[in-house]
């Protein structure tokens, strides 16, 4: 899988994670039928600088930590089949979904020779990551209990946006509240018809 998944998925879980800010996503559809994603992270320097030190003191980041000095750079490659469905309506329209969940998450988890990733996506306790069903009450509390009340409020206040531009160049957009994704044990999907 492309590097540039491994940094999308990981800055958008991590944006969601540790500073409750909107996680922006690009998507477009090329001539030749690709989609692809984009994504300019927006993080601050309080925010990089509290990852780098998360980072430099957990003993599972403490080889090959992750080169945080382009974290705020452009991200752009195709979108891997696997996380996407496409479908021709009877209309003529087509339906273009994309797929989070813990099967794709695991999927992009079990692909990747880096084990920091899974750690980070596994701190968050999420259902979406361990299948385990719980209220966003329930989630909030163990946040509370493990990261306090401040860092919970902050995770579950985060926003994840998709804004989709067809072939024919109209603008579509959908958002989730991250509290939402994070508690869900079914399959969410961000469907756009154009």
């Amino acid at each position: 899988m492309r590097n540039f998944l491994k940094v999308l998925i990981a800055t958008t879980f991590i944006a969601i994670l540790f500073c409750g800010c909107p996680a922006k996503i690009s998507v477009s559809c090329d001539k030749n039928g690709k989609y692809i994603a984009s994504c300019t992270p927006h993080f601050s320097d309080e925010f990089i600088a509290n990852l780098s030190q998360i980072l430099e003191n957990s003993s599972d980041f403490a080889e090959n930590s992750l080169d945080l000095s382009q974290i705020n750079k452009e991200y752009s490659d195709i979108i891997p089949d696997e996380f996407i469905r496409t479908k021709k309506l009877n209309s003529g329209k087509t339906e273009f979904a994309i797929e989070i969940s813990q099967h794709t998450i695991q999927k992009f988890l079990s692909q990747q020779d880096d084990e920091r990733l899974s750690t980070i996506f596994e701190s968050s306790m999420a259902p979406i990551i361990s299948g385990e069903e719980m209220s966003q009450s329930e989630y909030r509390e163990l946040l509370e209990d493990v990261y306090g009340a401040n860092v919970a409020g902050e995770i579950l206040g985060g926003v994840i946006i998709i804004e989709f531009t067809s072939p024919d160049g109209k603008k579509y957009s959908r958002q989730m509240p991250a509290a939402d994704l994070l508690v869900s044990t079914e399959p969410q999907f961000f469907t756009f018809v154009y």
